[in-house]
């Protein structure tokens, strides 16, 4: 109750301070209930004769109870009720304008829909863009980010790691509802990512290789990433190491990797040649 006396003060200034002292903040409160029950009224007669809509935050309604608009932004959105809304959702994660998504969902947009001729989900397009807020109001009503087609994808994480600063990678990668272990998010990063976000992993202790089992140097080689073959040697990854039975830096002389690898590869593997083995 004082918090509302205290909004309609600042609103309307003095006129609001005087009618308090005079009537008491009863009458003032119920005055404030009245004035939003006739927002409500006109938004209703809008939503019922299908025209575009402007919702401005604190004064404009779309429908009642739980379903009503109350938009968090100041600006003015602008949305069409008339028309599709999954396009107009589409073009609101494209300029990022997070006050226009959540007005589109509230009013009925299918979080479930996906976008365009070779069709992708919104989560996609919003990693893509490396919007973490966009990402976080999709998953709030329900849009998915599990890939239908296989359990273990992120849809998020898939599309924001091969361009996204490292700090957008990584909150994705520690919010991701699919569970990636460590070494499948390195492999992850050095198969598709940027080096930035390799470093940051580096820096977090993640393996860079199991012994017998896999390499994230051997990955970054397959992918003929060789700014990150470069990087994992820097950061240590060992080229000796063993995959099925093979040491790696045998496998990428003897198979078909670009001319620039094998010649990392093999200048690291000749260093390590030269570290003695302590019993």
């Amino acid at each position: 109750m004082s918090g509302d006396l205290l909004e309609a003060a600042e609103r309307h200034g003095a006129e609001s301070a005087t009618m308090l002292a005079a009537v008491g903040a009863g009458a003032v409160v119920d005055r404030i209930r009245a004035r939003r029950r006739r927002r409500r009224v006109v938004s209703t007669v809008l939503l019922a004769l299908a025209v575009p809509v402007a919702v401005v935050a604190g004064e404009a309604w779309v429908g009642d109870g739980p379903d009503a608009v109350d938009p968090a932004s100041p600006a003015t959105v602008d949305i069409r009720l008339d028309a599709p809304l999954a396009p107009q959702v589409r073009d609101a994660i494209e300029r990022g304008d997070h006050a226009a998504m959540r007005a589109l969902f509230a009013a009925g947009a299918d979080p479930g829909a996906t976008v365009g001729w070779d069709p992708y989900h919104y989560v996609e397009q919003a990693a893509s863009r490396c919007d973490l807020e966009a990402v976080a109001i999709l998953e709030d009503v329900g849009a998915p980010r599990v890939s239908p087609d296989d359990p273990e994808v992120d849809l998020a994480v898939t599309h924001a790691v091969r361009s996204c600063e490292p700090d957008v990678v990584l909150a994705l990668l520690d919010s991701s509802p699919v569970g990636l272990t460590r070494d499948t998010q390195m492999s992850l990063v050095a198969r598709q990512g940027t080096r930035g976000t390799l470093l940051a992993l580096v820096a977090r202790g993640y393996p860079m290789q199991i012994d017998g089992e896999w390499s994230a140097l051997l990955d970054a080689a397959r992918s003929g990433r060789t700014s990150l073959v470069a990087t994992l040697l820097d950061a240590g990854a060992d080229p000796t190491a063993v995959v099925d039975g093979v040491r790696i830096d045998r496998w990428i002389a003897t198979a078909r990797f670009p001319e620039e690898i094998k010649a990392l590869v093999a200048e690291a593997s000749e260093r390590w040649a030269q570290v003695p083995e302590w019993p």
